[in-house]
Protein backbone atom coordinates (compact mmCIF):
# COMPACT_ATOMS: atom_id res chain seq x y z
CA UNK A 1 0.00 0.00 0.00
CA UNK A 2 0.62 3.42 -0.44
CA UNK A 3 0.14 7.13 1.01
CA UNK A 4 1.37 10.05 -0.73
CA UNK A 5 1.02 13.67 0.35
CA UNK A 6 2.90 16.65 -0.81
CA UNK A 7 5.62 16.15 1.71
CA UNK A 8 5.67 11.80 2.38
CA UNK A 9 5.47 9.03 0.21
CA UNK A 10 4.40 5.97 2.65
CA UNK A 11 5.10 2.27 1.73
CA UNK A 12 2.70 0.14 4.47
CA UNK A 13 0.97 -3.01 5.13
CA UNK A 14 -2.58 -3.73 6.06
CA UNK A 15 -1.10 -4.26 9.69
CA UNK A 16 0.66 -0.54 9.27
CA UNK A 17 -3.06 1.84 8.48
CA UNK A 18 -3.99 2.36 12.10
CA UNK A 19 -1.23 4.84 13.03
CA UNK A 20 -0.41 6.18 9.23
CA UNK A 21 -2.22 9.30 9.96
CA UNK A 22 -0.38 9.71 13.43
CA UNK A 23 2.72 8.69 11.83
CA UNK A 24 2.20 11.60 9.49
CA UNK A 25 1.02 14.46 12.17
CA UNK A 26 4.16 13.32 14.50
CA UNK A 27 6.65 13.79 11.68
CA UNK A 28 4.81 17.12 10.95
CA UNK A 29 4.74 18.14 13.97
CA UNK A 30 8.53 17.73 15.26
CA UNK A 31 10.30 18.25 11.55
CA UNK A 32 10.08 22.23 11.64
CA UNK A 33 12.09 22.03 14.78
CA UNK A 34 14.76 19.41 13.58
CA UNK A 35 15.12 21.63 10.27
CA UNK A 36 15.30 24.46 11.90
CA UNK A 37 18.06 22.77 14.09
CA UNK A 38 20.49 22.08 11.20
CA UNK A 39 19.34 25.02 9.31
CA UNK A 40 17.99 23.54 6.45
CA UNK A 41 14.90 23.38 4.19
CA UNK A 42 14.18 19.67 3.63
CA UNK A 43 12.74 19.78 0.53
CA UNK A 44 12.67 16.49 -1.14
CA UNK A 45 9.59 14.09 -0.19
CA UNK A 46 10.48 11.96 2.81
CA UNK A 47 10.11 8.01 1.60
CA UNK A 48 9.15 5.71 4.49
CA UNK A 49 9.34 2.25 4.08
CA UNK A 50 7.56 -0.11 6.72
CA UNK A 51 8.62 -3.45 6.53
CA UNK A 52 6.33 -6.48 8.01
CA UNK A 53 8.58 -8.76 7.18
CA UNK A 54 11.45 -9.62 8.81
CA UNK A 55 13.83 -11.09 6.62
CA UNK A 56 12.67 -8.22 3.87
CA UNK A 57 13.62 -5.96 6.55
CA UNK A 58 17.29 -7.62 7.65
CA UNK A 59 18.10 -7.74 3.47
CA UNK A 60 17.06 -4.31 2.47
CA UNK A 61 19.83 -3.29 5.50
CA UNK A 62 22.43 -6.08 5.23
CA UNK A 63 22.61 -5.11 1.39
CA UNK A 64 23.04 -1.19 2.12
CA UNK A 65 26.12 -2.59 4.62
CA UNK A 66 27.57 -3.80 2.16
CA UNK A 67 27.66 -1.10 -0.46
CA UNK A 68 29.50 0.81 2.41
CA UNK A 69 31.62 -1.66 2.76
CA UNK A 70 30.69 -1.95 6.85
CA UNK A 71 31.46 -5.49 8.21
CA UNK A 72 27.84 -5.39 9.77
CA UNK A 73 25.10 -7.67 10.17
CA UNK A 74 21.31 -7.25 11.81
CA UNK A 75 21.22 -7.50 15.52
CA UNK A 76 17.63 -7.67 17.09
CA UNK A 77 18.02 -4.09 17.98
CA UNK A 78 18.33 -2.37 14.78
CA UNK A 79 14.02 -1.71 14.15
CA UNK A 80 14.91 1.27 11.60
CA UNK A 81 17.50 2.91 9.63
CA UNK A 82 18.02 5.35 7.28
CA UNK A 83 20.95 3.31 5.23
CA UNK A 84 19.49 3.88 2.01
CA UNK A 85 18.74 7.39 2.15
CA UNK A 86 14.88 6.37 3.09
CA UNK A 87 13.19 5.75 6.73
CA UNK A 88 12.76 2.03 6.81
CA UNK A 89 11.23 0.91 10.07
CA UNK A 90 9.58 -2.86 10.86
CA UNK A 91 5.95 -2.25 11.54
CA UNK A 92 4.79 -1.82 14.76
CA UNK A 93 3.64 -5.67 15.19
CA UNK A 94 6.80 -6.86 13.62
CA UNK A 95 8.81 -4.91 16.77
CA UNK A 96 6.70 -5.87 19.73
CA UNK A 97 7.18 -9.68 18.65
CA UNK A 98 10.89 -8.73 20.30
CA UNK A 99 10.45 -8.95 23.99
CA UNK A 100 12.68 -6.15 24.59
CA UNK A 101 9.99 -4.15 22.38
CA UNK A 102 6.72 -6.49 23.73
CA UNK A 103 5.41 -2.71 25.56
CA UNK A 104 6.42 -0.42 22.68
CA UNK A 105 3.85 1.55 21.89
CA UNK A 106 2.46 3.51 18.95
CA UNK A 107 3.61 6.68 20.27
CA UNK A 108 7.15 5.76 20.93
CA UNK A 109 6.64 4.51 17.20
CA UNK A 110 5.96 7.35 15.90
CA UNK A 111 8.47 9.80 17.85
CA UNK A 112 11.47 6.97 16.69
CA UNK A 113 10.48 8.21 12.88
CA UNK A 114 11.42 11.38 14.11
CA UNK A 115 15.03 10.09 15.12
CA UNK A 116 15.42 8.44 11.69
CA UNK A 117 14.22 11.80 10.17
CA UNK A 118 17.57 13.85 12.29
CA UNK A 119 19.05 11.08 10.71
CA UNK A 120 18.00 12.29 6.87
CA UNK A 121 18.64 15.86 8.00
CA UNK A 122 22.43 14.95 8.90
CA UNK A 123 22.98 12.96 5.96
CA UNK A 124 21.62 16.17 4.14
CA UNK A 125 24.54 18.22 5.16
CA UNK A 126 26.83 15.60 4.20
CA UNK A 127 28.34 14.85 8.12
CA UNK A 128 31.31 13.16 8.32
CA UNK A 129 31.02 12.35 12.08
CA UNK A 130 31.19 9.34 13.86
CA UNK A 131 27.57 6.95 13.79
CA UNK A 132 27.69 7.39 17.71
CA UNK A 133 27.72 11.11 17.65
CA UNK A 134 24.52 10.87 14.85
CA UNK A 135 22.87 8.87 18.05
CA UNK A 136 24.43 11.74 20.21
CA UNK A 137 22.08 14.24 17.96
CA UNK A 138 19.27 12.06 17.39
CA UNK A 139 18.00 10.84 20.81
CA UNK A 140 17.90 14.32 21.79
CA UNK A 141 16.22 16.31 19.36
CA UNK A 142 14.51 13.55 17.54
CA UNK A 143 12.77 11.40 20.27
CA UNK A 144 13.97 12.00 23.68
CA UNK A 145 10.74 10.68 25.12
CA UNK A 146 12.03 7.16 23.95
CA UNK A 147 15.32 7.63 25.80
CA UNK A 148 16.74 6.46 29.33
CA UNK A 149 19.83 7.93 31.00
CA UNK A 150 22.91 6.27 31.72
CA UNK A 151 25.94 8.58 34.07
CA UNK A 152 28.51 6.27 33.43
CA UNK A 153 31.81 7.45 32.46
CA UNK A 154 33.33 6.32 29.03
CA UNK A 155 36.42 6.84 26.88
CA UNK A 156 36.13 8.14 22.66
CA UNK A 157 37.77 4.61 22.21
CA UNK A 158 34.34 3.01 23.90
CA UNK A 159 31.97 4.91 21.92
CA UNK A 160 34.09 4.29 18.13
CA UNK A 161 34.48 0.77 18.91
CA UNK A 162 32.29 -0.43 21.65
CA UNK A 163 28.98 1.54 21.06
CA UNK A 164 26.78 -1.52 20.32
CA UNK A 165 28.31 -3.61 23.21
CA UNK A 166 28.13 -0.98 26.02
CA UNK A 167 24.51 1.13 26.51
CA UNK A 168 25.43 3.26 24.05
CA UNK A 169 21.64 5.14 23.20
CA UNK A 170 21.39 5.90 27.27
CA UNK A 171 25.15 7.58 26.89
CA UNK A 172 24.69 9.06 23.75
CA UNK A 173 21.62 10.82 25.07
CA UNK A 174 23.01 11.59 28.59
CA UNK A 175 25.83 12.91 27.05
CA UNK A 176 23.97 14.82 24.81
CA UNK A 177 21.92 16.38 27.34
CA UNK A 178 25.25 17.65 28.63
CA UNK A 179 26.13 19.21 25.38
CA UNK A 180 22.88 20.90 24.82
CA UNK A 181 23.01 22.63 28.21
CA UNK A 182 26.60 23.52 27.80
CA UNK A 183 27.31 24.62 24.38
CA UNK A 184 25.28 26.40 21.88
CA UNK A 185 23.37 25.50 19.06
CA UNK A 186 26.51 27.39 16.64
CA UNK A 187 29.40 25.18 18.11
CA UNK A 188 27.43 21.95 18.28
CA UNK A 189 26.21 22.29 14.16
CA UNK A 190 29.93 23.50 14.01
CA UNK A 191 31.07 19.95 14.44
CA UNK A 192 28.67 18.22 12.60
CA UNK A 193 29.80 20.44 9.46
CA UNK A 194 33.40 20.24 9.94
CA UNK A 195 34.44 16.55 11.40
CA UNK A 196 38.07 17.84 11.58
CA UNK A 197 37.05 20.51 14.47
CA UNK A 198 34.48 17.59 16.13
CA UNK A 199 37.79 15.64 16.04
CA UNK A 200 39.76 18.41 17.97
CA UNK A 201 37.50 19.39 20.30
CA UNK A 202 35.39 16.21 20.91
CA UNK A 203 37.66 14.67 24.11
CA UNK A 204 38.17 17.20 25.86
CA UNK A 205 34.27 17.42 25.85
CA UNK A 206 33.98 13.89 27.03
CA UNK A 207 36.48 14.96 29.77
CA UNK A 208 34.52 17.71 30.59
CA UNK A 209 31.42 15.76 31.03
CA UNK A 210 33.00 12.57 33.04
CA UNK A 211 34.27 14.86 35.39
CA UNK A 212 31.12 16.58 35.96
CA UNK A 213 29.74 13.33 36.63
CA UNK A 214 32.03 12.60 39.50
CA UNK A 215 30.96 15.50 41.12
CA UNK A 216 27.45 14.54 41.24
Amino acid sequence: MRYEDEKFIIYYNECDKRYIELLVKTINERSPFICDFFGIVYDGKIVIKLYNNLEEYKKNLEDSFRRQNLERKYENWMIANTEDGNINMQSLDLVKKQDDYKNYTVLEFCYNACHEFTHLCQQYLNSENPGWFWEVIATNIGNPENQHECNDNFTLKELNEKFDKIDGYAIAYSFGKYIFENYDRNTILSWIKDNEKFKKEIVSVIDKYNSSQLRR
